[in-house]
Formats: structure tokens, C-alpha cells, sequence
């Protein structure tokens, strides 16, 4: 009867505990999660047989199971249900007496530099029993298990003489371990202090015109049709390392040279760019920065476009500059009136629909051209600050910045007014020390 079938049947009232009681203990752990959720009650029937039997000493939750003739999952269930464990479960073996791990026979295979998981196997027995029998060894005798130091010009299981053939062969360091039977990483260790006492690097040989991945042909093919490193990388789906080694390998042989044969564009007949659209935007001062999105390409390479078109007709698709318009008197009466009104300059453009910079050089123009001062600078008041104070900060080693700021005025007004007492007491406010 399938798990599902037993399920249903549970649900229509069929007799579900005489069902339950014939299944496996595959079934005692699947059932109980998948009929969960309907909330049933829980099965209490083997509490007391459970209780009783760990009262009489039962040593163990299997010994449990098999005098009751239930599964494990239902005697450790009811066991937990009632906080109740064996006295004598899972007793404790002596590691120095282990019936199954011989420690002689251990240091024996480890002197002969098997690794833990061949003992295991050796002894039948698993890594990890392998592993707490020598650890639980170890915190009684204080003995470490490690492999012996091995000379590796004679390792037991690695030919260096073989690791050379199959490296010349062009076999990689993985492949060769599994070749020897050993693990990848045992490999280079013995390879490493090979190369410490003879200096042999154990190279790997490639025939770069037959590589089993890389086309000689076909990576000079493309190269010579403008194609890049990455993308010749990704047609032969290796990467951009491996393929410029196998390539210079390559060019070693042959004298070949990879340049990229870039065939320029005509400018003038640019696929993204349109020059007479560049040409308008220029005349009515679009940047190039602007424009770029336009064309959907970056603002420094539509200007290496613009200079190679430049080079052929000649023309410097310059942006003209439009010139700061004046302003008429209207307006320069509005700046007046919103200049004694105390409003900023950056407001005033606002108002004028104008921006800011352009509106600084046009009063700086109209200064330039009657001398009359539109800047909105207040008059500078020697009683805005208190000078004795100003001293006594001063020799207490304040910043111009801070004793500005105790004032409540900008750090340049306060320099301003300092020196126009300078000026006229011969009175200088220096820092201690400056």
C-alpha cells in the first residue's frame, strides 16, 4: 500500500493505527510530516511501553525498538515526548581499545603515508569513526597521526618521472593526479618540494597550432578581421588568459603577428552619427556632451568622429557663442528696485528669467560700461563686531571662521571689516603664532 493510499484511507476512517503498525520505519518517519498539518492527536499508545522499558534499564533506543517490535522513530518520539533517555545508550568505547580500529595498525599505514580515508577502507570502518577514534586518542596520549615527512623525489605513490611524461603530454595537473591516484592537492605539494630541490617547474606542454580548443586558423582569421581578444576568447569559449598564452605560443612558432586590422569608418557616412544633424545642433549650441545621447555613443567618441570628418572637409563644426545680452533699462530698474528690496542676485535671475552667471556678467558689464554698482553689497559697519571681544577670541587661538560665527556674519565680511580698521588705526588682528 502506497504512502498516499494510506493517507487517504486515514482520512475516510479506515483503522489507520492497525495500518500504521505494519509499515516500515521509512513510513514512521514520512507519514507523521505529511498528515501534520491536518493537526491530528498525537499517539500516545507506546509512551508507557517506552517509559517502562528505559526504567528497566534498557541500554539502548534500538534495544527499545526491537523488544517492542516498533520503529526507532516511535520509541525516540515517545522517549522525548516524556524527557526520558536510556541510561546505557550509546556507550562509549575505549579509543585505545577500539574492537575495529587498531591504533598500531594505524601509525603502521600512516608511516606509509596513506591518508585517512584509504585506513578507513583498510579497516572497514568509516572516515569519521576513523577520525573521532584518533581524536579521542590523541586528547588521552597526546600522539598525533600525521603523515611522515617524505622525501618528494621518492614519494610511494607519485612518479615524477611519469608527472613529467604526462605534463609534456599536455595533461593538466588534475588530470595527472587522477592518471595517478592520488588527490590533486597531494600532487602539488610533491611537486612544489620537487621544484624546491631541483628546480624543475614541470611544465605543462601545449602544441599551440593543435590546442584542442583554440583553432590556430580560425583565431588568425578573426584577428585579421578586427575581431578582439575577449570576443575571439568567447567564440572558442576559453578564457582571455588562456587564449593570449596559446596565442603567443602560437606567434612563437609561426612569427606571426596578431594586430587587430581595424578598418576605419567613413565619418561621413557614420552608421550611428548623422553629420548634418550634427552640424544643426552645433549651430544652435547644443554641446557635444548634449548631443552624444542623441546618437546613442559616448560624448569623447562623437568628437573623434567630428575631428576625422574635419580632417577630410575641412569644416570645425564649431558651437557659437551667443553673446550676453544687455539689459534694457526696464529691467536694470527692476534690478535696482529688487537690489534695495535686500534680494540676492541668484532671486533677482529668477525673476529675470535669466541664469545667474549670466546675469553676474551682465552687471559686471554694465559696471564696466557706466561704473554704477548693481552688486548687492551691504555697507560695511565697524559696530557689526565687538573688536575687544574680537581680540580676546583671537588670543585664544579661535579661528576667523569661529569668531565669525560667534557674530553671526560670513567669515569674509568679518576679514573685511578687520582690515578697514587695520587701515585706519594701524591695528592688526593676527593669531597668536601666525
Amino acid at each position: 500500500m502506497s504512502v498516499k493510499n494510506l493517507v487517504m484511507l486515514s482520512g475516510a476512517g479506515t483503522d489507520f493505527r492497525q495500518h500504521y503498525e505494519d509499515i516500515t520505519m521509512t513510513i514512521d518517519l514520512e507519514v507523521p510530516a505529511w498528515i501534520r498539518s491536518a493537526g491530528p492527536a498525537i499517539n500516545r499508545a507506546y509512551d508507557a511501553a517506552v517509559a517502562e522499558q528505559i526504567a528497566q534499564g534498557a541500554p539502548t533506543y534500538m534495544s527499545i525498538a526491537r523488544s517492542l517490535g516498533i520503529s526507532l522513530y516511535l520509541v525516540t518520539a515517545a522517549a522525548k515526548r516524556q524527557n526520558l533517555r536510556p541510561t546505557g545508550d550509546r556507550p562509549k568505547v575505549d579509543p585505545l581499545n577500539h574492537p575495529r580500529v587498531n591504533l598500531e595498525r594505524v601509525r603502521t599505514l600512516r608511516q606509509s603515508g596513506m591518508h585517512f580515508d584509504d585506513i578507513a577502507r583498510e579497516l572497514c570502518v568509516s572516515p569519521y569513526v576513523l577520525r573521532t577514534v584518533l581524536r579521542r586518542a590523541t586528547a588521552i596520549t597526546g600522539e598525533e597521526f600525521d603523515l611522515p615527512e617524505q622525501d618528494p623525489l621518492n614519494h610511494p605513490k607519485i612518479d615524477l618521472d611519469r608527472v613529467r611524461e604526462l605534463r609534456k603530454a599536455g595533461m593538466s595537473i588534475v588530470n595527472v593526479a587522477h592518471e595517478l591516484h592520488v588527490c590533486a592537492p597531494v600532487l602539488r605539494q610533491v611537486m612544489e618540494g620537487a621544484r624546491a630541490i631541483t628546480g624543475e617547474t614541470f611544465p605543462r606542454m601545449v602544441d599551440p597550432l593543435n590546442h584542442r580548443k583554440i583553432n590556430w586558423a580560425k583565431a588568425l582569421e578573426l584577428r585579421n578581421a578586427g575581431t578582439t581578444f575577449a570576443e575571439i576568447a568567447r567564440h572558442f569559449n576559453v578564457s582571455k588568459p588562456t587564449l593570449l598564452k596559446v596565442l603567443e605560443q602560437a606567434c612563437a612558432v609561426t612569427g606571426e603577428t596578431l594586430v587587430r586590422t581595424v578598418r576605419p569608418r567613413d565619418p561621413l557616412n557614420h552608421p550611428k552619427i548623422d553629420m548634418e544633424k550634427v552640424r544643426e545642433l552645433r549651430r544652435v549650441g547644443v554641446t557635444w556632451a548634449d548631443m552624444a545621447p542623441q546618437f546613442n555613443v559616448s560624448a569623447s567618441w562623437l568628437y573623434t568622429i567630428a575631428a576625422r570628418a574635419r580632417a577630410i572637409t575641412g569644416e570645425t563644426f564649431e558651437r557659437p557663442m551667443h553673446p550676453t545680452r544687455s539689459l534694457n533699462n526696464t529691467e536694470l530698474n527692476r534690478v535696482r528696485k529688487l537690489r534695495k528690496a535686500g534680494k540676492p542676485t541668484k532671486e533677482i535671475a529668477a525673476k529675470l528669467n535669466v541664469l545667474p552667471n549670466r546675469l553676474y556678467r551682465t552687471l559686471a558689464r554694465v559696471r564696466a560700461e557706466t561704473g554704477e554698482d548693481l552688486r548687492g553689497r551691504l555697507p560695511i559697519e565697524e559696530s557689526e563686531v565687538d573688536l575687544v571681544r574680537v581680540r580676546k577670541l583671537l588670543k585664544a587661538g579661535m579661528t576667523y571662521t569661529q569668531i565669525a560665527s560667534e557674530f553671526g556674519i560670513p567669515r569674509h565680511r568679518l576679514r573685511l571689516i578687520l582690515k578697514r580698521v587695520t587701515l585706519r588705526t594701524g591695528e592688526r588682528f593676527d593669531r597668536p603664532g601666525s
